[in-house]
């Protein structure tokens, strides 16, 4: 496969267009674009990775041109998926040929391999200069994290992150109605996550099952607290720009006893000096309320679940302007305000009670967030700076869990360079 597209094409295509929206409409790309293809590589072909290319595979003028992986298996669900493209058995193959064939070389990166590989896959990506999206969190260690940081920022390469609350259009909405006052004074945030799910993978191969189940080897992850409650770690870390100063966290292995020492239960609450705490409770052992965080006001509480999310407000709380446009459903107890991005749009359209549920994943709301910096050369949505704090987080939370169950965090641990 051969394809004309460079970067200084791409980026003068792309040059004077608006600001993209935070809805997931990706027809900016072909209207930009027209004909000519985004060509695009993705680095990591297990669960996340062939997420990313269903996603891909329905966008306008996005070419997927290369796949990498180290497992030979895992590059078999990858070509089911974009069969057009070429793999690789790793990113250092496809650099070496697409250093000897520029036509082989993407436009952008999506890395979707492990963790404790990010440091190392960056550190190969960065040279070639294309924007990388970065799957969350940065790194398993703070020491990666921290190279992670200083190596993109002395590049200038645009890195994306994936948390994905960040571009998600309901939290943007949450955070804005919190940050002018909506709640009132902050008490807290709790967050439930509930996936009954065993993180193993199975494989013929003694040394590919091994890597395979790389989230199990607390030597290369930082197990539920890194993986999973770190992109809840990020509302926090977004909304007050403030650290923690204490964790406390438990953790135990509540089903799955198959031999890990990683616990498929884990329990954390982080402590801020002006007394709000953020309560996290993670399992694979139990579905039941899937996930959902509650952010707690004196003068009301939101919560987002499952593509949804809602104000409840207290008795004493004033009336908020935008309120003449909002909708109210009952949730279990509770009369709650229906949160929409676009509910004033949607009043003068006569669409108000339309489902409030989000149609498309936050995946793809985050892919959409991504193109749209990379087209248009604007703001990064999540940068690995901004990323840096709810990583540290979640590594900290589960260092937190291995030792003692107390933890007395630092402001150096939450420095993004030392």
């Amino acid at each position: 496969m051969t394809h004309s597209f460079n970067r200084r094409e791409f980026m003068s295509a792309a040059s004077g267009m608006a600001a993209v929206s935070l809805l997931p409409d990706f027809s900016f790309l072909s209207s930009h674009l027209g004909a000519v293809g985004m060509p695009v590589a993705v680095l990591g072909c297990g669960k996340r990775g062939r997420q990313i290319l269903d996603e891909l595979a329905t966008l306008p003028a996005v070419e997927v041109i290369a796949i990498a992986d180290v497992d030979s298996g895992r590059i078999k669900g990858g070509k089911r998926r974009a069969p057009q493209a070429k793999s690789y058995s790793g990113h250092l193959e496809l650099l070496a040929a697409a250093k000897k064939d520029p036509s082989l070389g993407p436009n952008a990166w999506f890395v979707a391999t492990p963790t404790h590989t990010h440091r190392a896959v960056l550190e190969a990506l960065l040279p070639y200069g294309s924007p990388i999206f970065l799957e969350a969190p940065l790194a398993h260690t703070l020491e990666d994290a921290r190279a992670i940081v200083k190596m993109v920022e002395e590049s200038g390469v645009p890195v994306h992150v994936g948390f994905e609350q960040r571009t998600n259009p309901l939290f943007v909405r949450a955070r804005a109605i919190i940050r002018s006052g909506g709640i009132r004074d902050m008490i807290g945030i709790s967050a439930h996550w509930h996936d009954k799910t065993s993180w193993r993978a199975s494989s013929p191969d003694p040394a590919r099952e091994k890597a395979r189940n790389w989230k199990l080897n607390p030597l290369l992850a930082a197990g539920l607290s890194g993986e999973v409650c770190s992109h809840d770690f990020d509302i926090m870390c977004w909304l007050t720009r403030k650290r923690p100063t204490r964790v406390m966290a438990s953790g135990a292995t509540r089903l799955h006893r198959d031999g890990r020492s990683t616990p498929d239960t884990v329990q954390l609450s982080f402590n801020w000096k002006n007394g709000i705490r953020f309560d996290h409770e993670a399992t694979l052992a139990n579905s039941f309320g899937g996930n959902y965080i509650d952010i707690f006001g004196t003068h009301g509480t939101v919560r987002l679940s499952d593509g949804q999310a809602w104000l409840f407000k207290e008795d004493d709380a004033a009336t908020l302007g935008w309120e003449v446009y909002a909708t109210r459903e009952q949730v279990q107890n509770d009369n709650g305000i229906i949160l929409r991005a676009d509910a004033t749009k949607l009043a003068k359209q006569g669409k108000l009670n339309e489902s409030s549920k989000m149609q498309d994943s936050l995946l793809r709301y985050a892919l959409k967030g991504f193109l749209g910096m990379v087209v248009d050369a604007g703001a990064n949505p999540c940068t690995v700076v901004d990323a840096y704090p709810a990583t540290a987080m979640g590594i900290l939370g589960s260092q937190a869990i291995q030792g003692d169950g107390v933890l007395a965090l630092e402001a150096d641990n939450f420095a993004a360079s030392l």
